[in-house]
Order: structure tokens, then sequence, then C-alpha cells
């Protein structure tokens, strides 16, 4: 019996573990334009994903009623070109800058927006035709001022809501040769998280561990 409840919680463990994430936006689409200081290795059309993590629990930076802000836990940005993905990612410093975060505002200056950044020196991933990347910056805004009702963290994203998209990822000096520009195709909150190949053997293992639990009071 013993064996069969230590299995048991061990599954219980892993289930957690599978399932267990923070709040994770991630905005999809393809490459808009390529920056003609970058080269072809991003080309337009390639498609793209961006994942924006934060812990809704430590997440508030400063609420100033009209818009508040929150910082990221993680920032990554994937390309899949034709000779594979490129990634960039940035994790939280130490620091915690607000310019790796986001902002939400709610009918502020005529508008509402929420804007998820990652500040100059904090992102790391390959470099286009020598130029290292500097920072990202998208900005989803609705001058209508009917996306949000508040400035806290929304629990629904569409791109309907945001006549106005501006998706950039900077390289170099950020001029206008040197970005990567997207559209938007999908938002999703809390996309189902792919297990990776160790989370899948050490399951295997658990359920023969299980069987194995299970076979040998019958036997005896």
């Amino acid at each position: 019996m013993r064996k069969i409840l230590t299995v048991a919680s061990l599954l219980s463990i892993l289930a957690i573990s599978i399932n267990a994430q923070v709040t994770t936006y991630r905005m999809s689409g393809a490459v808009a334009s390529v920056g003609g200081d970058l080269g072809s290795t991003v080309q337009v059309g390639q498609t793209y994903e961006a994942d924006f993590v934060f812990d809704e629990s430590l997440a508030l930076f400063n609420n100033f009623g009209s818009f508040a802000l929150y910082k990221s836990t993680l920032t990554e940005i994937r390309i899949t070109t034709g000779s594979g993905v490129l990634t960039w990612s940035a994790a939280t410093p130490a620091s915690n800058d607000p310019n790796n975060g986001f902002a939400v505002h709610n009918n502020n200056s005529g508008r509402d927006a929420i804007i998820f950044s990652t500040g100059p020196g904090y992102l790391v991933g390959p470099a286009l035709n020598s130029l290292n990347v500097s920072t990202l910056v998208f900005t989803l805004q609705d001058s209508t001022q009917t996306a949000f009702s508040n400035a806290s963290i929304p629990t629904f994203l569409s791109p309907a809501s945001f006549p106005l998209k501006l998706l950039d990822l900077n390289f170099g000096n950020q001029f206008p040769s040197e970005q990567i520009k997207f559209n938007l195709s999908t938002i999703e909150r809390n996309p189902m998280p792919v297990p990776e190949p160790s989370t899948y053997a050490l399951l295997a293992g658990a359920v023969a561990l299980l069987g194995v639990g299970i076979r040998r009071p019958r036997a005896a």
C-alpha cells in the first residue's frame, strides 16, 4: 500500500508541474517588414510568436488610476525562418526596471492602450547582419477608449479591439532600417503548455512504477 500511495503522490506532483504556469500573453502573426540593414535571415511573411509572462501576485509596479505599470517575469519572441527558429528573450532584471514590463492605459490621454516593452540591454539573442537586438515594443491602442474599463490586468485581449497596432523588434540604434515590424493575428492568454521531452519521460516512469505497485499485491 505504501508503494501505491508513493507513486500516486508522484503522479499528483507531476500533474501539478505540467499544469502549473504563471500568466502568459502570447501574440502571433507574421513579419510585416524587415529593415534594410538587417540582412535576409528574416523575411516578410514568416511567422512569429511573442510571449509576455508575469506573476499577477508580483506584477504591479505602480497604479496611477488612469494607467498602471506591471513587470514581466519573462519576455520571449520567436521568429520561424527558413533555416530554423530565432529566439530572443529577457528575464526581469534584478532592479525591476519598469521598462521591462507592460502598461495598461484606461481613458488616458484620449486612448485605451496596452504596451509591452523590454528595455535596452535586456534582450539576448542572435545578431542580424552583425546588429545586436536592443529593444522590443508592442503597442496596442484604441482611440475610442472602449477596450478597457479600468487599468487592471485584462483577462481578455482581442486584436480587433485595437485599430492601431505597433509591434517592433529593434536592433542597433533603433533606426527604421534596423527594425522588424509585425502584424497581429491572435492573442492568447495562458496558451496550453507543451511538456518538455524530460517531462514525458518522467510521466512514463511514474506510470511504470504505478503498474509495479499495483501488480505486486496481486501476485502476493
